[in-house]
């Protein structure tokens, strides 16, 4: 995700291995004897992330910090990459790892997060993208600051192509943010029981992106389960990588936004 971030992120959270992080077997760079040092957090087991995260402390933080480190240094060494994470935030990754740490609490983190890194591959950005901040007012409280993100042009041209795809976006695939953009987001975010900011927040380039991992994941803070017409999970294996889902399809009775008129 682009550091320039300033998005807040939408009242839903993440629940369960929301990446479906792969087990494949990882290369990396090591001795001729296949052996390489771990530092600091990585070096924790899984249950001291998890009790870190639910006591909100600053050892999470500096676990989160060292995850992005982990990351970053990945961008720096992996082929053919410029950034594994190009809308995913900080927080979506706590809660991912916190998911699955809970349910494999002695494993250690830097095994978890090379897990992670595979995961990432298959959408990683191959070459740099402009980056462009993205504002909105807000529905529920429009006197309050407006909304904003920064995002790369290239994840804007993603989302375009994937709601081209829906039939929830008329105009061309570009990455040029647009009217017609915002209206397809908005209207996305309606059908499958996201919050309606109109911007491509992470929570719903996840769901738009990946629906069949994403879905029995997305939970409001009552714990009701959204989207309800989403794809089913993969099976009983939070960390296999499946075929693309069919796309969480819109209510029976709604259309999509129409484009703006052209002279």
């Amino acid at each position: 995700m682009p550091d320039s971030t300033s998005a807040t992120m939408p009242r839903k959270v993440l629940l369960a291995a929301a990446f479906c992080m792969a087990l494949a077997p990882s290369a990396f760079a090591d001795t001729a004897q296949g052996q390489f040092a771990i530092e600091g957090a990585g070096l924790a087991q899984c249950k001291a992330f998890t009790e870190a995260k639910t006591a909100k402390s600053d050892a999470f933080s500096r676990f989160v910090g060292w995850i992005e480190g982990y990351i970053t240094a990945s961008n720096r060494f992996t082929g053919d990459t410029f950034d594994l994470a190009p809308w995913q935030t900080p927080e979506i990754f706590g809660v991912i790892l916190g998911d699955y740490c809970t349910k494999n609490p002695e494993e250690r983190l830097f095994t978890v997060v090379q897990k992670l890194i595979v995961s990432l591959t298959e959408t990683r950005l191959k070459t740099s993208s402009e980056q462009v901040v993205l504002t909105a007012k807000s529905k529920t409280a429009p006197n309050q600051r407006p909304l904003s993100l920064s995002i790369y042009t290239e994840v804007i041209r993603h989302a375009q192509q994937e709601l081209k795809n829906q039939g929830l976006y008329q105009g061309n695939v570009t990455g040029v943010w647009s009217e017609d953009t915002q209206r397809a987001v908005s209207f996305y975010q309606v059908a499958v029981g996201l919050d309606d900011t109109g911007l491509p927040d992470p929570l719903t380039l996840w769901v738009l992106f990946s629906p069949q991992k994403a879905a029995n994941t997305v939970a409001s803070s009552s714990g009701t389960l959204v989207p309800a017409n989403a794809a089913p999970a993969s099976g009983p294996s939070a960390f296999k990588t499946t075929a693309p889902a069919p796309r969480p399809a819109p209510p029976a009775n709604a259309r999509p936004p129409a484009a703006n008129a052209r002279k």
